[in-house]
């Protein structure tokens, strides 16, 4: 499906970064993996080095989507209501 659209599989790596960062709660780790696994791909198909990782760079922002590991250690370290930090999220995310 994502090669009918232009480019679509940088944006497909955009959303697997996301999902794949907003549960493991690990943007280091997310970054690692679809680069080990979208950029081969992309450098294949002749993407732009350029657009390349930057989809990737993208992609680990999801660490910001709800379920989100980082905001419940946040909110267990200031104390805060976690319920409303995912709510702050989803807008964000």
């Amino acid at each position: 499906m994502a090669g009918a659209i232009p480019r679509g599989l940088a944006i497909a790596s955009i959303g697997a970064c996301a999902v794949f960062a907003a549960i493991s709660a690990s943007s280091i780790a997310t970054a690692v993996t679809l680069g080990l696994v979208a950029l081969p791909e992309m450098k294949r198909r002749n993407y732009a080095d350029e657009l390349s990782f930057g989809a990737i760079a993208a992609g680990v922002l999801g660490s910001m989507i709800p379920p989100s590991g980082a905001f419940i250690l946040y909110g267990i370290m200031t104390e805060q209501s976690i319920g409303k930090l995912f709510m702050a999220g989803i807008f964000r995310g």
